[in-house]
């Protein structure tokens, strides 16, 4: 019985996303829904709401977001990704390399439909190769979420951290095989059979290039070699941005507008009030009854993930809505294991990369002219390919007691 309230609450919550209801109501009407029919007495949800709208977690995760969203605004606003791009071109004797990185630099800001930023870079970079446009639409789309499971900036990693209690350098170090997987299948379906004549042009800057990149790379540097807190890390990199780049007032206030929205402000609440919830004991409900169906727990690790981030399109909602109710299964004799926790985060990035709701596969399609069916021949074959490679590693590393 158990089960079958959390798919109706489930189904609810996709199908309000699905029709715009921002992701972080869609939470927290899914939570009230899920408390009224378990049920939970209405003053213990009240109370379990307010905890979590006063929780220390949902203010530092509402402040990630907007700050991640500010600084990918500013460094749009400002030019910066294109000129870090452009003086790439001219740094690589092999242009597969340019059009790779072009992808995957800009996409290690994550922005609602980002991959219409890229497009154009890929589409220079592609003008005198003679592939059809779906290819070209690939490369820009799979190329852009590579790194996904290996960036601190992308909200899934931060809610993965949180929701597992480890540290954002533990999470990436957790998930380091989902972006080699990811790059080795997409270099191999995406320049498969593609003859590119390398016209090595000197004119592109290595320190000009840095320069550029250099806003991304505090980030890096702070998370993973001196562990600082992933609010404070982006604040810095905001800081350094905007004394070097000079925003007019008139500019900030615009970028901060359009960061400040219901989805940053909302995800958060509604993402530890659904979590908070389903601890009072419906997860472990869950687990319990998952088991007794006889379902190998690894499967249930991926798909759960992996059919959240389909349906919805987001990879934070694929951790968002899946973790809360399969968290317990990360803890076999009691200790997290890091190869579970790469298997679900597998989960969730596949499933985001064949999701016809995701917003940068909507727009590169557009982009590029091309149709959806002839996209889904490569990301169907790349993103099977992908998943079973990764639960294969993962779980071998599961023996290994990783």
């Amino acid at each position: 019985m158990t089960i079958l309230k959390i798919v109706v609450v489930f189904v609810i919550i996709i199908f309000l996303i699905q029709k715009k209801v921002s992701p972080g109501i869609s939470l927290i009407i899914g939570a009230v829904l899920l408390g009224l029919i378990y049920p939970i007495n209405l003053n213990k949800l009240f109370n379990i709401f307010y905890k979590s709208l006063t929780l220390k977690d949902t203010i530092e995760l509402m402040l990630t977001l907007i700050f991640i969203y500010f600084l990918s605004y500013l460094l749009q606003g400002k030019d910066v990704l294109s000129k870090m791009i452009k003086n790439l071109d001219g740094l690589f004797p092999n242009r597969k390399i340019t059009i790779f990185l072009s992808s995957t630099l800009i996409g290690l800001l994550p922005m609602p439909g980002g991959a219409l930023f890229s497009a154009p870079l890929v589409d220079e970079l592609t003008k005198d190769i003679d592939i059809p446009n779906e290819r070209k639409a690939y490369m820009n789309y799979w190329f852009r979420h590579v790194l996904e499971g290996a960036f601190p900036t992308y909200p899934g990693i931060i809610l993965a951290a949180k929701f597992l209690n480890v540290t954002i350098r533990s999470a990436l170090f957790a998930h380091m095989f989902i972006p080699l997987v990811l790059i080795l299948v997409g270099s191999f379906i995406g320049f498969k059979g593609v003859k590119i004549n390398n016209n090595f042009k000197n004119d592109g800057n290595f320190f000009e290039f840095l320069k550029y990149f250099s806003p991304i790379l505090l980030i890096l540097i702070l998370v993973l070699f001196f562990n600082l807190n992933i609010v404070f890390s982006i604040l810095i990199s905001i800081l350094f941005s905007i004394f070097f780049l000079k925003p007019s007032f008139n500019e900030i206030i615009s970028f901060l507008k359009k960061s400040i929205t219901i989805d940053t402000v909302f995800l958060p609440i509604g993402v530890y009030f659904f979590r908070n919830l389903l601890s009072t004991g419906i997860a472990n409900d869950i687990s319990i009854t998952l088991f007794s169906l006889n379902i190998p727990f690894f499967l249930i690790l991926f798909l759960m993930p992996f059919i959240s981030a389909f349906v919805t399109g987001l990879t934070s909602m694929g951790v968002a809505i899946s973790y809360p109710i399969i968290i317990n299964l990360f803890y076999p004799n009691g200790n997290l294991s890091y190869a579970l926790m790469g298997i679900a985060y597998s989960g969730a990035v596949c499933g985001i990369l064949f999701s016809p709701l995701h917003l940068c596969l909507i727009v590169t399609i557009n982009y590029f002219k091309c149709e959806l069916s002839k996209i889904y021949k490569n990301l169907t074959i790349s993103v099977a390919l992908s998943s079973s490679i990764l639960i294969i590693i993962y779980m071998i590393l599961f023996k290994l007691n990783f």
